[in-house]
């Protein structure tokens, strides 16, 4: 068996398992704060720290994942982990990265450089 579809599983059935310990209303309070909480981070992170962006953003992705509970009962919840979870494991590993990518961007600043230097 594949070892990713082994780690998923694993980390699905511990998902499961901790809504059955914890009981839905606990774990999906605490996934909304977490998400809403990561987003915001990753943002700032790239924009730049504005707190009216940060706490704003936090009451929003709160309020929004809120809605969507109440839209489509907890299984929103769940969705979004597993979404996650095979995000992850299915992600390319370095043995399928063949470097095209940089070749080109390499080529791409070699001809921007030769550019400038004619100039």
């Amino acid at each position: 068996i594949d070892p990713a579809i082994k780690n998923g599983a694993i980390a699905a059935g511990a998902w499961f398992l901790l809504k059955a310990i914890a009981g839905n209303s606990t774990v999906n309070s605490w996934l909304g704060s977490l998400l809403a909480f990561s987003v915001c981070t990753v943002l700032a992170g790239t924009i730049g720290f504005v707190w009216q962006v940060f706490f704003l953003g936090l009451i929003g992705l709160s309020s929004f994942l809120k809605l969507l509970e109440l839209l489509f009962g907890h299984g929103i919840f769940d969705l979004i982990i597993l979404l996650l979870i095979a995000s992850y494991h299915t992600k390319p590993t370095e043995k399928s990265f063949d470097g095209r990518p940089t070749r080109e961007m390499q080529k791409v600043q070699t001809t921007v450089n030769q550019e400038e230097r004619a100039a």
